[in-house]
């Protein structure tokens, strides 16, 4: 199902040599136990990722679960997670210009600049997903770039079969038709015309590899990169990501970072063994890695202006 979130269980059941039943059964137990976070679908706005690395100063667990908590419940969050290193949060905002970006910034910032330290960012220009290979599930790579997209042909129907399948990928036919009163024929078209124009981009499993003994790292990677070799630099680390079996995403940025990595390991031996062969792969291209412990990723699910 990591390869095909949508993938029906009697055919899932047939991949795995097993019966629908069971299928069903182990996966409504794995969603039960929060193994499984949700089948969800990605769509392009031509909204950009924008990651900031926050420290913060001197201030009580409770303080920080408190900021924790205001940034989780923004409505400009797309993902969060607390961390262990040298920075104390992971956010992630979604905005289509860095002027729309500002704003957003601005308006966190107001709330909290008195406990932040320092802080570092990074906006994605293009990024890979290599999916949970860790779990020894074999994927195809997913490259994604991040052009801006602005899709002309969305309109108030579109509207509501996207809202039901944003969180939901897997909502049957029958089930949009009833919240939507759309007729199941209609929505079927709509959902493959959007795929068509690639206003669906994919459909994604999450799991929190957390509650299978795995621990999540995100390592950000400053590169001495020149203008005459840096596509060459991207290209070698694409190639290395893919034959790193515990790298689930790579991202391409601008900012303080221009690589960030995030991989998955069940020992810290592990993620030592990962950090030698990364730079000694590129000893003569790193020029700083910061590693930062993952606890809980949170993915309140930012709203597109488009679904208002």
């Amino acid at each position: 199902m990591n390869s095909d979130p949508l993938a029906p269980f009697s055919l899932v059941a047939k991949r795995v040599g097993s019966s629908k039943e069971v299928v069903n059964y182990r996966v409504s137990r794995l969603l039960k136990e929060e193994v499984i976070g949700g089948f969800i679908t990605i769509f392009d706005f031509g909204y950009v990722p924008y990651a900031l690395a926050i420290q913060l100063k001197g201030v009580s667990s409770k303080k920080e679960d408190e900021i924790f908590k205001f940034l989780l419940e923004s409505p400009d969050t797309h993902w969060i997670t607390q961390t262990m290193g040298n920075y104390d949060l992971v956010w992630v905002a979604m905005a289509k210009t860095p002027q729309e970006f500002d704003c957003i910034f601005n308006k966190m910032m107001n709330q909290i600049q008195e406990y932040v330290f320092d802080y570092k960012f990074a906006i994605s220009i293009e990024s890979t997903q290599y999916g949970h290979r860790y779990l020894g599930i074999e994927t195809e790579d997913r490259p994604e770039k991040f052009l801006g997209n602005n899709p002309e042909s969305f309109d108030e129907k579109d509207r509501q079969i996207a809202k039901c399948i944003w969180r939901n990928a897997r909502m049957k036919l029958t089930e949009i038709s009833q919240k939507t009163g759309l007729p199941t024929d209609t929505i079927h078209y709509r959902i493959k015309r959007m795929e068509e124009k690639g206003i669906i981009k994919r459909y994604r499993l999450i799991i929190d590899s957390t509650k299978l003994e795995y621990n999540a790292y995100e390592i950000f990677v400053k590169t001495n990169r020149a203008e005459e070799n840096g596509k060459a630099v991207a290209e070698k680390f694409v190639e290395f990501a893919r034959k790193e079996k515990n790298v689930e995403f790579l991202s391409k940025n601008i900012g303080n970072w221009d690589f960030e990595i995030t991989a998955h390991f069940k020992s810290a031996k592990e993620l030592k063994k990962f950090t030698s062969r990364l730079k000694q792969e590129f000893r003569a291209d790193i020029k700083s890695l910061e590693v930062l412990t993952l606890f809980e990723t949170n993915h309140p699910g930012f709203t597109p202006k488009e679904f208002e």
